[in-house]
């Protein structure tokens, strides 16, 4: 199920994300989450990757942890503001495959797979301008957020 296109067919024209610079439709949002996350995969995000956003909240934010779930993998973000020590902790229990966070971040920390928002933004947009249409993005996949206890990085406790 996408929740995402899944909106976009019953609010098409209806806001959906609003920041100070831009209102983004159903519809649109879902192009723009489907072209992110076609770069997600062609940066090696499979079904079932846990990626660890580590980011301040923001509009990207939302569009990566939407594309995530369109690339069937498990978004796990973590609190930017954690000291890097904490950081790096956390990413062996979370058994995360890759990081996506600034670059000021993603550089103090040891991780195989960094991406920084910036690129992956950019490389959508790109996306978009070479093909001149939607993307060729599969909807079929079942996705998750996954929630940790801020401080341990374990799911919390009902």
């Amino acid at each position: 199920m996408d929740i995402v296109a899944n909106a976009a067919q019953k609010y098409s024209h209806n806001p959906a994300l609003i920041n100070e610079k831009k209102t983004l439709s159903f519809r649109d949002l879902e192009a723009v989450t489907g072209r992110i996350a076609t770069v997600l995969q062609r940066q090696g995000i499979r079904k079932g990757d846990i990626v660890t956003l580590c980011m301040p909240n923001s509009a990207t934010m939302v569009l990566l942890l939407l594309a995530l779930l369109k690339t069937g993998s498990v978004a796990a973000p973590l609190n930017y503001r954690f000291p890097a020590s904490r950081l790096q902790t956390l990413f062996p229990l979370l058994k995360s495959t890759a990081l996506i966070g600034p670059q000021s971040l993603t550089n103090k920390l040891a991780h195989p797979v960094k991406l920084i928002p910036e690129e992956i933004m950019a490389e959508s947009s790109a996306w978009k301008r070479s093909l001149r249409q939607q993307s060729p993005f599969k909807q079929s996949l079942p996705s998750m957020i996954q929630q940790t206890d801020n401080s341990t990085a374990h799911p919390p406790n009902n």
